[in-house]
């Protein structure tokens, strides 16, 4: 199993809202926001970039009604590396990148 991390611009900043609980697919959207499937990834059309990662289920922690993932990093591809990503205290959310090439 294996989980997308999108990396989101400024303008962007409402997704979070979006996909911070459950997700529906209508109309070719999810969450209202177009994507596609690539190699059995869900990408989200319009993001500065994202990167998959695989799952390493002896390191998945339970936490009540949700399980925490972590994942070993295993594609990334980034669309625009001129973009801000969000990187905001208003709304509790603190994102700074840091891209390591193996």
């Amino acid at each position: 199993q294996h989980f997308t991390v999108h990396i989101l611009t400024k303008e962007q900043e409402s997704w979070i809202e979006k996909f911070s609980g459950d997700s529906t697919i209508e109309d070719g959207k999810i969450n209202g926001v177009d994507y596609l499937v690539k190699d059995n990834e869900l990408i989200l059309h319009g993001t500065i970039g994202h990167f998959t990662c695989k799952i390493d289920k002896n390191k998945s922690i339970s936490a009540g009604d949700h399980t925490i993932h972590v994942g070993e990093v295993v594609h990334v591809h980034l669309e625009d590396e001129s973009a801000s990503p969000i990187c905001t205290k208003e709304k509790k959310v603190q994102y700074k990148p840091s891209l390591v090439e193996a």
